[in-house]
């Protein structure tokens, strides 16, 4: 098939057909980027199609071409391609519709999670959780909440995250999205966790895991059973402590007022 397209770009080049041409290529890029090793050499024929969009005044075909090449550098990985990458993400922003600019700053607010640098991570996916809602995707403001609550746990902003969380299950509900509620009950579930609210972790890992099962997403649930397994033990063991304090209070409160029986002057 590779060679195939490759014929048919030669042929529309000495044709003089650069759409055909440019759609050749375009093609040869997509069957590329299927597999890690021959990932670097799809950039390369993307970079084609985008030079013959931009002769054309071709802005879709501009905009999907920056879109390709952006994510082919981002799966490589590596300081390098990451930054390669930003700067296409950055130009597919540019040109592109509300939809198009919820792609890039999503993908570059991942980018910038992946470098560490979390304030312009946190940026980008706010950024992109406003035009999910000027487009009017449910799917992509899910989405945009569910990077945005992950941000808010990595860096500590507990209320942040569960906020963005909740609307994130609010969402998957309404969009009937099993994958999603299952990532949000987990989430919220780990987020209670944290804060050591053991009963309400074990209620939204035991509902994220109904849900897993339900899909028959078997590695999943196992996961998901674990943690519970480590939330219920930490629950049995809070009840513990607290029932050893009660009774060493009453033990003492029994002391003292056996002491005061026996002694009425104090």
């Amino acid at each position: 098939v590779m060679r195939d397209y490759q014929l048919l770009a030669e042929a529309c080049q000495r044709a003089g057909k650069a759409r055909m041409e440019g759609h050749a290529y375009y093609k040869q890029g997509e069957l590329l980027a299927v597999n890690k090793e021959t990932l670097p050499q799809s950039a390369k024929y993307f970079k084609k199609y985008l030079n013959i969009c931009r002769r054309l005044n071709d802005l879709q075909g501009e905009a999907k071409a920056l879109n390709c090449i952006g994510i082919a550098h981002q799966e490589i990985g590596g300081t390098e391609h990451l930054q390669h990458a930003l700067e296409y993400h950055r130009q597919h922003s540019e040109i592109s519709d509300a939809a198009g600019i919820f792609i890039a700053n999503t993908n570059m607010g991942l980018i910038y999670g992946q470098l560490d640098n979390w304030s312009r991570a946190i940026e980008h996916h706010k950024q992109a959780l406003q035009y999910a809602v000027r487009a009017g995707d449910r799917q992509a403001e899910s989405l945009a909440l569910a990077n945005l609550g992950l941000m808010g746990r990595s860096q500590g902003d507990l209320n942040t995250a569960k906020v963005c969380m909740e609307r994130h299950l609010e969402l998957a509900h309404t969009l009937s999205d099993e994958t999603a509620a299952v990532q949000a009950n987990e989430q919220l579930g780990l987020l209670a966790v944290e804060k050591g609210e053991w009963n309400e972790a074990a209620k939204l890992l035991t509902q994220a895991m109904d849900l897993s099962s339900r899909q028959n997403d078997q590695r999943k649930s196992n996961e998901l059973k674990g943690l519970i397994g480590v939330v219920t033990g930490n629950l049995k063991m809070e009840e513990h402590i607290r029932t050893l304090a009660r009774n060493m209070g009453a033990k003492v409160e029994k002391k003292a007022r056996k002491t005061a029986q026996e002694d009425p002057a104090h």
